[in-house]
């Protein structure tokens, strides 16, 4: 299995871009195959830069900017083929108890609208009061998933930036603000090769 991402081996940080073809991620010492909605989102992230040659699509990437950035743009990519609702039905079948899956699932599924709709990132916590309540809790596991899959979007970026001359200054910025120095140190290293 080809595995992408940032791999460790005797020491050294290893950057490898991820590609459609990948079944493994990994990142911080994790390793994980991916899914088919991740493999769906490399594919589809691959398929804009080659076609474009650039990454304005994306918008920034720091979710603190107003205007359009990436989560914003994941939250397009995931309502297309309603791949928001069918990861929120699985993640309600594994959350909810039965007698609240159907009215659990729908509030779910109208803050992922709210998101959307509204084009911001991907925090439906920031939307909900009760943070003790089963939908918040459920809505940080989604808010969990869709940072995976913005990671993933990123990398896939990255990996792509050398063959299509990228300005990815935005991508080393987040990365930095996040801490993830070895990251960067590896990328670069990949990039200048």
């Amino acid at each position: 299995m080809a595995n992408t991402g940032f791999i460790e081996e005797n020491g050294q940080l290893t950057f490898v871009p991820v590609t459609p073809s990948a079944w493994l991620f990994s990142f911080q010492g994790s390793e994980e195959l991916l899914t088919s909605l991740e493999k769906d989102l490399v594919e589809h992230v691959s398929g804009i830069i080659e076609q474009t040659g650039g990454i304005d699509d994306f918008g920034g990437f720091s979710e603190e900017e107003e205007a359009l950035c990436i989560q914003s743009w994941l939250t397009d990519f995931m309502n297309e083929h309603n791949r928001a609702k069918v990861l929120i039905y699985e993640l309600g079948f594994d959350t909810f108890p039965a007698e609240t899956l159907k009215s659990s699932t729908k509030k779910l599924i109208n803050l992922f609208d709210t998101c959307h709709s509204d084009s911001m990132a991907f925090r439906p916590t920031r939307l909900i009061r009760d943070t003790d309540s089963e939908i918040y809790s459920a809505a940080e596991r989604l808010e969990e998933v869709f940072s995976r899959l913005e990671l993933i979007a990123m990398v896939t970026i990255a990996g792509l930036a050398g063959k299509y001359d990228l300005d990815i200054s935005g991508i080393y910025e987040e990365w930095a603000n996040n801490g993830w120095d070895a990251e960067i140190n590896a990328l670069t290293a990949y990039l200048e090769n």
